[in-house]
Formats: structure tokens, C-alpha cells, sequence
């Protein structure tokens, strides 16, 4: 199954992702009804099709096995895909498989409801103008020649292009009144410029930037990209082009497929027809040593072609003790003879003999271009992902031996196939000038290397999510570090699923733009693209905000802005407390339990900040005319006001003043001098409500209006409205208080207001000094919100009297189990991660098959205490060697055994803490699929 997929290694299409929100469902009121369906059929001219995924399709018409893995036939069948792994919903309890030969638990599987098979742009005019009205997902398709899941989405409306197969040759191609030069006009359904029968150009293949044999000759197709026609989101079918549309068209080249609207065609420059020579060799080893020895030989050789700006397939397989470690070369050489291009190849196959290795065969044929990289047909329906990186230039010409460490690596961790692509450097480097979205280490790279593993239908959902993020996880990084750069990038047509920094490994520096453009052209995201989905980078399950991990079904639950959690990871995100529907309350998209959010932001109370900015009430008059300035009974006004009903703050909520007036003195004093000390502002709102000082005293009783310190937003005073004039005397105590209030408004030691006392006064508290880094409280009490935080970035003003300071060196400490967790039990704190739900273990990292042995043979060291385990007190259990006595819940902290042993990730849990935090073990697993909605 590996070998067929060197036949698709240029498989792109025009795509389409997952939602950023829930739009319409099937059951919901806004779902369209049947008359609505049979309205749409009609006004598309009968073209509206039931879509079922290609296994019950097959079924249904009894597909041969020839069928079934032909992707010219399979490009028939609109819903499929050929890597079908993407058909399935994963995300379903249980999980809905249609699988080839075994279709019982099949219904829609991961593939839309309906589609409109296209064949004019008003046929997709109407298809989005109805996906509009009822807010429903919208999937793109042109041939499902697609490794990345982003043509497909559960119970949406698929516009199919397939037919867009019109093709129009023009000699002289214009735009804007200069001549491009000779160009073909093709339907998004054409196949042109790939190795691979279902190749679209008018799909994926130029918006991820479509590289080739041919690229270090001719540059990348998007480089000889001219004009696209496209159907935009508002319904609109345009033209892009450098004169129209200039940014849309900077952006449909290299920012990503199916972002920005439905391509109906596309005008490329064409190059004079032109022979070349196809040189083919396939080469065994007999051992991993042996063929990471010849990888970095052909590294050392690979300049060797430069002059012939020659292009080339170069794919490393290991087939186990049957097929033994084979690698396949094919090189294309244009305008070269055959002598030369044999010539040319000498020096390598003659290194790579001296180890060793073994020539199978060789060939070498002359003919027209494209009759060498055409093909009849190529291969679909098998389960695959993929993951690459772009190696550059410099690292072939000075750092060879890091590639051939980088293969050894990776064959030695048992990938199952490394397909290399020299289709960079040449005139793609050169190209560089041309402006347009292509990632920019395009063009610096030297080869595009991409990885595969595939897996059989028999596969439990278990085994291939396990597999899934291994293959990412141990892999990718080797690979990244093959590239020598910290910020590599990758093709986003053929890469993985799980890149967590999809936006420089993919887009690079175009990101922010791209962002901006698509926010013009699709401002209410119809059609969605990976970059701008809450979900996991190009589809699949949905990615805890807070873990970046897949979310899976049974261990799901929604928090803030709609986001999907894990339940052990939807915690506060002061105290780490973990929330349910009760206990939580979000600001801007965050989680908070309300004693976090009450102490950060104020009470949530519609009188707080939320609401907007209201004006300064009329200034109140007495009857005599003047402006009112007395209390009810005669009573002075509080210090809060000086104007009775008249100016109000700006904001609802007003600030609390302490100080060391006459009324109220510094802490442990009593009643202090009537000098003015210094007002603090607290930096959070202590009361829903004005603040009002009992007593009867007026502002000047305080040493000093309250005027002068000014609600934040509110005008200054006009200096016009003061009540009396001023002598000499009071400017010197206005100068003086004016001093105080420029102090700074947080001081260590100072004091400040904390609340009320029974008697009405205002307690106060010794302010301690922020803290750079957050630390965990000890746990004093039995109290949950027990934690504090304190950072220099949120200066929040914390009083020494309510809790001992906790010692800012101190390493932080684990947080508190959940409520299910054993009393008095916690797991040690050695080499732990915090997370929302307790402490986790890290996974082996890239263990060799040593295992977690030291070099030279010493004892295994055990996950939890980090120290040897000797033979006679060791139990194994999820790929580690652990002491007996380590081996325990991570939650409870339970000593486990075969029986009670449940593991996440490598981190052990007994079955009753799993199933709290992750749901049923084996049920709702994720791989691929994509959360519906």
C-alpha cells in the first residue's frame, strides 16, 4: 500500500475545512426542510446530489478491488476522498466507520449531505447564496485528490468542480493591456502540470504553491499562475489578476486551498513543448546504518544535477525482513541527452556501491516531457498521514551528515517511507522576486521531504489515534531539526494534521496579511480554511485551548466562546480550580471561578464596567440659583461628591480612596494629623457600587478634593467651576496633596482599602510587593481558592493580613486533586507537569529499542521518582519500567495493577479517575475526523 503512493505525490485540490463555529445542523429549526432541498435542485438545474461516503457507494453498485483503489474511477463518487480515513466520523459514540468491505455501521459517515455537481459559475452562485440563508457548513471539492481531510465536513452542502473541465490555448495572453505571453485557460477539473492522474490544477494544487519535477527548471506553479476566475462569498464571480483584484490574487498563490472562494478556472504561462530524460534506479541495503550512509552520500551528490536544473523523485522504503530497505529514484533531466544525464548519476550510484549497497536496476528514457510524467490512473481508498518539512539549500552544501543522521533516526523509530522531492532551488529560488504568498522558505529550500504511515481497515479507533500522535510526535521534530533552523517550514498540501504552529509552518511572514485579506473577501468565514478554525489545524478532532491536544468525544465539554475542553483541563485560569456549569464564569473567552473573577475583575453586576460611557448628568441648581451643594437635612455631601446630583464618573463603578486624613489615619494610629497623605486607587473595583464614607464630612476633611484624582476615561475639571477662591495658604496644601497624589498607586507596605468592617470603616491591609512569577499558596485551609497569583504584568494589590506570603523561590506545587480524589493522598512532585487536573507524567521521548536504559546497559529509570529500578522490583506498564510502589493513579494517587490500570498518553490512571476525566475508555475516539457543527 506504501509503494502505490509514490504514484500521488503531487495531490492537491480545492479545499475546504472545518467551521470556527457551529453553524445550521440537521434537527435544528434553521436546518433547510426537504422543499427547501427540492427548491435548490430545481434552481441548479437538477444537479443536486445525495452525497454517502465511497464505501457505501461501492456497496451499493458492488465496486471490483480495481475500482476501489482507482482514483480516475473513484473521482466519480462525490464523496470521496482518497485518502478515505477522512470519510469517517471518528468523533461518534461509537465511532461511525465506513470501511471498505464492511459497511454496518455506516450511515453519513464524515462527508456532506448534499452536492451540486457544477458545471457553470451560477450553479455555484446558488449553492452559496442557500448555504447563506441557512448558515450551513460549505465543502469544496474539485477531484479529491486530498491527504489533509480539507475537502470533506460532516452535514454540509459540497460544491463540486469536477466538471469545470472547459480548456481554451491562447497564444497571446493580456492583462491590463500587457502581454503575459502564451497561456492555457483550464476548468477547475483539468489535470495539468501533475505526476498524478487526478491532479487539479484549478483546485488546491497552485494555492498551496504546486511544486513539480520541472519546478528548478520552470518555477512553481503558482509562479506561472496568471489569472484565476473565481465565485466569491458575497456571490460575485471575479476576475484575479495583478490589474484585478491584485490581493486576492497575491493570496490565492501559496495562502492556502479553499480559503477564499470557488475557482471556476485559471490561466497559466506555458513553456514550449521540451524532451527529457527520465533516469530510474532502485537501490537495497541491509540495514538502517547502511541507508542513512547512502542518504548522506546522495545529499553530498545532490548539487551534482544544478547545471541540468534537473528535478527528482528520491523515496526510502522500509519493508521489513521481506522486502529489506529500498530506495527509488526517479530524476528528471530536461533537454539532456541520455548519455548525459547517465553521466550525471555515475558519481553517486559508484559512492553508494562501495558501501555496500546493492543496484538492483537501472534505466534511463528519452521522450517528450509530458509523455514521462503523465499517468493513467493513480491510487486511492487507503488510510495515510503525512508529515514534512522544507530542507534548505545551505544544509545540503554544509551539513550533508545531518540529513543522513536525520534518516538513520527515523528509519531506526520505524517510519514506514521517506519520499524526497528535489523540486526546489533553480529558478524557484530565483523566482523570489515575483510577489505572491508562497511561503518564503520555498525559496531557500533545496528539497521538500515528507513522511507516510498508513494502517489497515482492521485497525481499532484506539490503535490509530495512538498511532496518529506518535507518528507526529517522535517524528516530526527529528525531521525539523534536519532543516537546521529553529522556524522551518512546510508544504501545506502535504503535511500533517497535527502541526501545532500551523501558521509559520505554513504561512511563514504572509499570515498576518493573508488574515486581513480573507476578513475582506469572506468577512463571515463561509468558507472556512484551518488557519482561521478553533478546530486543529486542516480538520480533525477539535484542540483544547488549553492543552493544544485532540479533544476527543467522551472527554469533551464546552467552556468559554464555545471552545471544547477536555473536562480535567476547563480549570480557573487564576487558581486553577477546576469548573462545571456552576462554578464557572468567562471574561473575554477565559475561564474564572467566580471568587477568581469577583477578586480580578469586580462582581458580575450589570452595573459594572460593561456598561458604555454615560455623559456628565446637568449640573443641579438650587432655588436661589446657585448650584446645589447640600446634603439632605442640611448633612454635608459625602467625599465621593462634591456637586449634590450634579457631575457624574464616567464609569458606574466608582474607585475606593483610603489615606491618612483626619477620619480615618494609617493603620494602628487612630485619627492622624489633618496632613494629607497619599490615595491609593485600587486596581480593581471592591463594590459594585459607589463608594459611600459615613461620617458626614465633606471632601476638605480628607486633606484635599477627591476631584483631583480623576476616574480613568472622565475629563479633567474645568478650573472654572471651583467653589471659592483660593488663598495663598490653601495653594501651598494644594501643592502639597498635589505632590501625594503623584505617588506611585501601588507601594509595598502601603495601606489599603480591603473591604468594609461592620461599623461602615474600611478595613485595611499591608500591600505586598508583586512577584514576577506565579506561585501556588500552601494549602493553609480546606479552602479551594486557596491559590494565589501574583505577577508583574497583573498587578493585583493582595493583603498581607488575609494569607501568609507565600515564598516567590519556592518551586510551584502541584495543584489540589479533584473532589473524587483520595484525602491525604497526592502524587509526589517529582519531575511533574501541572495541568488543570493534577499532575502528568511525561511520555518516553523517542526511546531507541533500549527502551529508557542507559547507555552501556544500566538499570531503567522510573518515570515517577527517577531513579533505577532494579530487576526484582520492576512492573512495565504503558512503555515504561516503573518501582511497584511508583506505579499509581496520577489523580488519586491508588497504586494500580493489571487490573486497574488505565492509561492517557502514557500517564497512568485507575478506571474510575479516567472515566472522570476522559470518559469510557474505548469509546468517541477522534483520529481524524471533525467535530460536527
Amino acid at each position: 500500500m506504501l509503494k502505490t503512493y509514490l504514484s500521488a505525490l503531487s495531490a492537491f485540490t480545492l479545499l475546504d475545512g472545518v467551521a470556527a463555529r457551529c453553524r445550521s445542523q440537521p434537527g435544528q429549526p434553521g436546518f433547510p426542510t426537504r422543499e427547501d432541498w427540492g427548491a435548490l435542485n430545481t434552481t441548479v438545474e437538477g444537479r443536486l446530489l445525495t452525497v454517502v461516503p465511497s464505501a457505501k457507494a461501492c456497496a451499493e453498485i458492488a465496486c471490483t478491488p480495481a475500482q476501489w483503489s482507482s482514483a480516475v474511477f473513484r473521482n466519480t463518487l462525490p464523496g470521496q476522498i482518497n485518502a478515505y480515513n477522512w470519510e469517517q466520523n471518528y468523533t461518534s459514540n461509537p465511532a461511525e466507520l465506513c470501511l471498505y468491505n464492511n459497511t454496518a455501521s455506516c450511515t453519513q459517515g464524515d462527508v456532506p449531505l448534499y452536492a451540486i455537481n457544477a458545471t457553470a459559475p451560477e450553479h455555484l452562485q446558488a449553492g452559496i447564496a442557500f448555504a447563506s440563508q441557512h448558515d450551513l457548513r460549505v465543502a469544496v471539492k474539485s477531484s479529491g485528490h486530498d491527504y489533509l481531510g480539507r475537502s470533506t465536513a460532516r452535514n454540509s452542502l459540497l460544491l463540486w468542480t469536477q466538471y469545470f473541465q472547459n480548456i481554451e490555448f491562447n497564444e497571446s495572453f493580456t492583462v491590463g493591456g500587457d502581454d503575459m505571453g502564451s497561456a492555457v485557460t483550464v476548468g477547475s477539473g483539468m489535470v495539468v502540470g501533475g505526476s498524478a492522474a487526478t491532479v487539479s490544477a484549478g483546485g488546491g494544487y497552485t494555492q498551496g504553491a504546486g511544486h513539480s519535477v520541472f519546478s528548478p527548471a520552470y518555477g512553481l506553479a503558482a509562479d506561472n499562475t496568471l489569472q484565476y476566475k473565481i465565485v466569491l462569498a458575497n456571490g460575485s464571480f471575479v476576475a484575479a489578476n495583478d490589474v484585478s483584484n491584485p490581493d486576492l490574487f497575491w493570496a490565492l498563490r501559496g495562502g492556502g486551498a479553499g480559503s477564499w472562494g470557488v475557482i471556476t478556472s485559471i490561466t497559466m504561462r506555458t513553456h514550449p513543448i521540451f524532451s527529457a530524460t527520465l533516469h530510474s534506479a532502485n537501490i537495497t541495503f541491509n540495514s538502517t546504518s547502511q541507508a542513512a550512509a547512502a542518504m548522506e552520500i546522495h545529499a553530498r551528490h545532490l548539487s551534482d544535477y544544478d547545471s541540468f536544473r534537473a528535478g527528482q523523485y528520491f523515496s526510502l522504503y522500509n519493508l521489513g525482513a521481506a522486502g529489506g530497505i529500498q530506495l527509488q529514484m526517479r530524476t528528471y533531466f530536461p533537454n539532456v541527452s541520455n548519455d548525459s544525464a547517465q553521466a550525471a548519476i555515475a558519481p553517486f550510484i559508484a559512492d553508494v556501491e562501495a558501501i555496500g549497497a546493492s543496484v538492483v536496476s537501472q534505466t534511463a528514457i528519452t521522450a517528450l516531457a509530458n509523455d514521462l510524467v503523465a499517468r493513467a490512473d493513480d491510487d486511492g481508498g487507503v488510510n495515510l498521514v503525512l508529515a514534512s518539512r522544507l530542507i534548505p539549500e545551505t544544509q545540503y552544501e554544509q551539513n550533508p551528515s545531518a540529513i543522513g543522521a536525520a534518516y538513520k533516526a527515523l528509519l531506526d523509530q520505524g517510519v514506514l517511507g521517506i519520499l524526497g522531492n528535489l523540486v526546489a532551488g533553480g529558478q524557484v529560488a530565483e523566482n523570489a522576486n515575483i510577489t505572491s504568498a508562497i511561503h518564503p522558505k520555498w525559496r531557500t529550500a533545496k528539497t521538500h521531504i515528507m513522511m507516510v504511515t498508513t494502517w489497515d481497515d482492521t485497525a481499532l479507533p484506539s490503535d490509530v489515534v495512538a498511532l496518529q500522535e506518535r507518528f507526529y510526535s517522535q517524528n516530526v521534530p527529528i525531521l525539523a531539526a534536519a532543516t537546521g533552523e529553529e522556524d522551518s517550514g512546510s508544504y501545506s498540501n502535504e503535511a500533517s494534521v497535527l502541526e501545532t504552529d500551523f501558521k509559520a509552518t505554513f504561512f511563514g511572514p504572509n499570515y498576518d496579511r493573508l488574515l486581513s485579506i480573507k476578513a475582506q473577501y469572506d468577512p463571515k468565514d463561509l468558507f472556512v480554511h484551518d488557519w482561521r478554525s478553533e478546530m486543529h489545524p486542516f480538520g480533525g478532532s477539535p484542540r483544547c485551548p488549553r492543552c493544544e491536544k485532540a479533544v476527543y468525544a467522551a472527554e469533551q465539554v464546552m467552556g468559554p466562546g464555545r471552545k471544547l475542553y477536555h473536562k480535567s483541563c476547563l480549570t480557573c485560569k487564576e487558581c486553577n480550580k477546576r469548573l462545571d456549569s456552576y462554578s464557572l464564569v468567562e471574561h473575554e473567552e477565559e475561564p474564572y471561578c467566580k471568587n477568581c473573577h469577583r477578586k480580578l475583575f469586580g462582581n458580575r453586576d450589570l452595573r459594572q464596567q460593561n456598561l458604555p460611557y454615560r455623559p456628565a448628568s446637568p449640573e443641579r441648581v438650587g432655588a436661589n440659583g446657585s448650584p446645589f451643594t447640600g446634603g439632605f437635612n442640611g448633612a454635608p455631601l459625602s467625599p465621593t461628591r462634591t456637586g449634590g446630583f450634579g457631575a457624574a464618573p464616567s464609569s458606574p463603578v466608582r474607585a475606593n480612596y483610603t489615606g491618612g486624613g483626619r477620619v480615618f489615619g494609617t493603620v494602628g494610629t487612630g485619627r492622624a494629623s489633618p496632613a494629607a497623605a497619599a490615595l491609593l486607587r485600587p486596581t480593581r473595583a471592591l463594590s459594585p457600587t459607589r463608594t459611600t464614607f459615613t461620617g458626614g464630612m465633606d471632601a476638605s476633611s480628607l486633606g484635599g478634593s477627591f476631584d483631583s484624582v480623576p476616574e480613568e476615561g472622565t475629563p479633567a475639571a474645568d478650573p472654572d467651576k471651583s467653589k471659592e477662591p483660593t488663598t495663598a495658604g490653601d495653594e501651598t496644601e494644594e501643592a502639597e496633596v498635589e505632590k501625594t497624589l503623584r505617588l506611585p498607586l501601588v507601594a509595598p507596605g502601603t495601606p489599603t482599602h480591603t473591604g468594609f468592617g461592620r461599623n461602615g470603616m474600611p478595613r485595611t491591609g499591608q500591600l505586598v510587593p508583586s512577584s514576577p512569577t506565579k506561585v501556588r499558596a500552601p494549602d493553609w485551609d480546606d479552602d479551594d481558592s486557596a491559590g494565589v497569583s501574583v505577577s508583574a504584568s497583573t498587578p493585583v494589590a493582595t493583603a498581607a493580613a488575609a494569607t501568609p506570603p507565600p515564598s516567590t523561590s519556592a518551586p510551584a506545587l502541584p495543584p489540589r486533586a479533584g473532589a473524587a480524589a483520595t484525602v491525604g493522598r497526592r502524587p509526589l512532585p517529582l519531575t511533574q507537569t501541572p495541568t488543570g487536573a493534577g499532575v502528568r507524567y511525561p511520555s518516553p521521548l523517542n526511546q531507541t529499542p533500549t527502551g529508557n536504559r542507559f547507555v552501556g546497559g544500566s538499570s531503567p529509570i522510573c518515570p515517577r521518582c527517577q531513579k533505577a529500578v532494579f530487576f526484582a522490583e520492576q512492573v512495565k506498564a504503558v512503555g515504561s519500567t516503573w518501582h511497584k510502589a511508583c506505579l499509581r493513579c496520577m489523580e488519586c494517587n491508588t497504586t494500580l495493577d493489571s487490573k486497574r490500570l488505565t492509561e492517557k498518553e502514557g500517564t497512568p490512571f485507575c478506571h474510575r479517575c479516567y472515566n472522570k476525566l476522559h470518559g469510557p475508555a474505548g469509546n468517541g475516539y477522534a483520529l481524524l475526523g471533525k467535530a460536527g457543527g
